[in-house]
């Protein structure tokens, strides 16, 4: 199976500011990237790229304020099947990582209806 990812982001910048993201794919992933564009960053500034100790690949830039796109799209070849979650750490998050889960929470509902 083909996933298609990426990401344009337009940031709007009140002052100079550094920007770090996490959006690229894993490194331990990245063997099955099977096509992916450049990082694009309009206006064209440099961008430092590095693995943290997690193997999150990380991006820094420094932007001088202003406007600023980021852009980067691809496709990743997957078997198919759920990645395995570490139960402590889902233990940790107490559910915070699913997107439904605040839906479904009856405290929520009075206040979602008002």
């Amino acid at each position: 199976m083909h996933i298609r990812y990426g990401f344009d982001i337009a940031l709007d910048l009140a002052q100079p500011t550094t920007i770090l993201t996490m959006m690229d794919v894993h490194s331990d992933c990245r063997h099955a990237i099977v096509g992916e564009t450049e990082f694009e960053l309009s206006p064209a500034i440099p961008a430092a790229r590095f693995i943290d100790r997690q193997g999150n690949v990380v991006r820094r830039v420094f932007a001088q304020g202003d406007s600023l796109s980021l852009r980067l799209e691809g496709v990743i070849q997957t078997d198919g099947r759920k990645d395995e979650v570490d139960s402590a750490a889902d233990a940790c998050l107490g559910g915070f990582g699913l997107a439904s889960r605040g839906a479904a929470v009856p405290s929520a509902e009075p206040i979602l209806r008002d």
